[in-house]
């Protein structure tokens, strides 16, 4: 009897301590509480990755959860003022608001009783970008194979220290800049992602525009 008590002892030691080898061998974020936090964000690397994945998938709320805040609220500010050709590709000698409204054209923003939420930007988000790639407007066009080139040492502006990473694809001709920082947990996120000839104080696509 006191064998058998014995080694169900010994059984249920074994089985917690293989528990507890399990969940220290998991990586941080399979331990996650929320979507958001199972996100890959550990290096500004895994933050891009991350950010195309989530871009070629079209899942523009994830996109725009990797976006830094200060981007994100740009992002809103561009929206509430039209600056239609800050949020979509709109090509020399076109009308950025007449682009913007075919592209709209079917989606919730034209029957605001199909609308699923009212005030979720990343649910607006979503809206605009998901249209403007079937519309062929993406403000830089992911979809395709894009290669990580370099990431860059730190650098310091007047606003932020951040770090480059530069990538190649076959839809930009030259190299792309996503310009991440690290927030507040030590998680990274996308501020900018710079397309040769743009205008590096536009967030979040710092993309060239055509002359109004």
């Amino acid at each position: 009897m006191a064998f058998k008590i014995k080694l169900t002892i010994d059984l249920i030691a074994i089985c917690m301590l293989l528990a507890a080898c399990n969940t220290i061998s998991q990586p941080p974020h399979a331990q996650a509480r929320t979507f958001y936090e199972s996100l890959d964000l550990e290096s500004s690397e895994a933050a891009v990755r991350t950010f195309i994945d989530a871009f070629q998938r079209a899942d523009f709320p994830t996109v725009y959860w990797i976006l830094a805040p200060d981007a994100q609220d740009v992002w809103r500010q561009y929206m509430s003022m039209l600056e239609a050709d800050r949020v979509i590709k709109v090509n020399e000698g076109e009308d950025a608001q007449t682009v913007f409204h075919e592209t709209m054209i079917n989606t919730d923003f034209t029957n605001i009783g199909q609308l699923e939420s009212f005030g979720d930007t990343s649910y607006y988000f979503d809206i605009v970008m998901y249209a403007a790639k079937q519309h062929g407007v993406l403000p830089i066009d992911l979809t395709h194979a894009v290669t990580i080139r370099e990431v860059k040492p730190p650098q310091r502006n007047d606003q932020y220290t951040f770090v480059d990473v530069t990538v190649e694809t076959d839809t930009v001709d030259g190299i792309v800049i996503f310009r991440t920082i690290q927030g507040p947990s030590g998680r990274w996120r996308v501020l900018q992602v710079i397309v040769p000839g743009g205008d590096e104080r536009d967030m979040p696509w710092s993309i060239p525009r055509a002359e109004r």
